[in-house]
């Protein structure tokens, strides 16, 4: 069976990924120029960075790009301290939660426990909580850099830390 970031490297211009179980991200997975749909098959399944991972997001959102979180994902940072957000959006990335998507559990030394905004966030639905922004970080749930766009019509942001801004900034 392929990793998820060989189907999601597979997708020319856009598609939709099925997860039918937990995975482990090895690396970050880039998205570029591309719209990516994942969507958990019956039940919640959670996506996890490995150790390996390097304590880099576990998705980062280049131009172009648009990434959809549909039902039954949980992208979960295991409490390990990462040099960044879960999912960094940068300027023209899309990033979309519907319901029955969540994120949880980061520890980011910087800016966004959660989701680091530098493109568009759409939450229309889903759960972002327990992450943290230590140190001198903000925004433990969500990170709103300038020029960033939020817009925020579902879902709920809630439990989340940091020195400043603790759920969203």
């Amino acid at each position: 069976m392929q990793t998820l970031e060989q189907r999601i490297g597979a997708i020319t211009s856009s598609g939709i990924v099925y997860i039918y179980g937990d995975e482990v991200i090895a690396s970050r997975i880039g998205i570029s120029n591309k719209t990516v749909t994942l969507n958990g098959i019956s039940s919640e399944h959670k996506i996890t960075g490995g150790t390996s991972n390097g304590g880099n997001a576990i998705f980062l959102l280049q131009s172009g790009s648009n990434l959809i979180f549909s039902s039954n994902i949980t992208l979960d940072g295991n409490g390990m301290s990462r040099f960044s957000p879960l999912v960094d959006i940068q300027g023209g990335g899309v990033f979309t939660m519907k319901d029955g998507s969540k994120i949880t559990g980061n520890i980011n030394t910087s800016d966004g426990g959660a989701v680091g905004v530098g493109g568009t966030f759409n939450m229309e639905g889903g759960i972002i909580t327990g992450n943290n922004s230590s140190g001198t970080g903000r925004g433990g749930g969500v990170s709103i850099g300038q020029n960033a766009m939020f817009n925020m019509s579902g879902g709920s942001i809630t439990a989340n830390s940091a020195w400043q801004g603790g759920e969203y900034l």
